[in-house]
């Protein structure tokens, strides 16, 4: 995996994760093919939400006030099955596209980062997604209001908290089903977590702190 490409996946993990619902921390492959086809502006938006994320948690500014931005992702059915495989998950269709207005508030960030003991509860959010499927492509929405435990300024813990699903029976059974074992069991929680820190206070300083 690229390091751009790795650089990807930990800002949607730390941004909400549009992909934490049915696929989290997955082995990406830029070089493989795909049915639905990656929009032209993903990697920029990406690579915008990720500089405004990291100058936040670097200059400590503004802060208050909310910080938005829009990201996207798609994902290669391979790719996809290598990483549900490893958590004995069954993924039974194609590529992926999911999407998701991301909106941070400023101060709550901050205050994770710098006092002793933090909790931010996210407002609800909504990850918008295109599934292949034997059918064509399915139209898939989820609404989410993730929860983030800090204690000195890294993450201990991370809960999804999936509200709704509106999807086909298959696939909201398998989104569901996987939320409740993370939420529960933290399949993904020890990948997630680690992720989520090194953004936080490694890689933002390695890619801009000198700017």
């Amino acid at each position: 995996m690229s390091q751009r490409s790795k650089t990807h996946l930990r800002l949607q993990q730390l941004a909400l994760a549009p992909a934490l619902i049915t696929i989290l921390i997955i082995a990406l492959s830029p070089q493989s093919a795909r049915a639905l086809d990656a929009k032209k502006d993903e990697k920029n938006r990406l690579l915008s939400c990720e500089a405004n994320i990291c100058g936040l948690i670097l200059d400590k500014s503004p802060k208050d006030g909310w910080m938005t931005c829009t990201i996207g992702k798609t994902w290669g059915k391979r790719d996809i099955k290598k990483g549900a495989k490893q958590k004995d998950i069954g993924w039974k269709f194609g590529d992926a596209q999911c999407s998701v207005h991301l909106r941070l508030d400023r101060a709550a960030v901050l205050g994770a980062l710098s006092k002793p003991k933090y909790e931010i509860r996210f407002r609800r959010h909504y990850v918008n997604c295109l599934v292949e499927s034997g059918s064509g492509v399915e139209e898939v929405k989820v609404a989410l209001a993730p929860k983030m435990k800090f204690k000195k300024g890294r993450v201990k813990k991370v809960w999804i908290n999936v509200k709704t699903v509106d999807a086909s029976p298959l696939l909201s059974s398998l989104i569901w089903t996987t939320a409740k074992l993370e939420d529960g069991l933290g399949i993904f929680h020890s990948e997630m977590v680690d992720e989520i820190n090194d953004f936080v206070h490694k890689k933002c300083k390695k890619r801009y702190g000198d700017k």
